[in-house]
């Protein structure tokens, strides 16, 4: 058993090369900028004098960083947006196809109880659409 609480991917799925990205490109820049945008502030707050006379300089570099990290995190959204509505879309079919492999799976069990139970076999399609009460 995995050490790991939370990592089963939901319905199947596998982690992708845009959540790879998410995870280690998108939220190190967003987090990243915006802890360097609340240091500036904090240093503001606590010391004007060391930051006031450096304020256009600081505003510059937050503003070229994040101009960057804004479109490299836009692009990366759409894909992950994209794909997770891809996602989303295939869901129904996967439930549906779990649920017949589960009510295939108990008519098998049924028809192995029954052939334990009664010593015969009796030559019938295993189908979920068929009615076996």
């Amino acid at each position: 058993m995995s050490g790991k609480k939370g990592s089963k991917p939901v319905w199947g799925g596998k982690t992708t090369v845009n959540d790879w990205m998410m995870r280690y490109i998108g939220l190190p820049i967003v987090w990243g900028w915006l802890l360097a945008a609340l240091g500036i502030v904090l240093m503001g707050v606590y010391d004007p004098d060391s930051v006031m006379p450096m304020l256009e300089g600081y505003i510059a570099l937050l503003a070229i960083v994040g101009t960057l990290a804004t479109l490299i995190v836009t692009s990366m959204l759409e894909l992950w947006k994209s794909e997770q509505t891809q996602e989303i879309a295939t869901m129904e079919d996967r439930i549906l196809h779990r649920q017949r492999m589960e009510e295939l799976e108990l008519l098998h069990r049924h028809h192995l109880a029954e052939i334990t139970a009664t010593g015969t076999y009796h030559s019938e399609t295993l189908s979920a659409e068929t009615d076996h009460e």
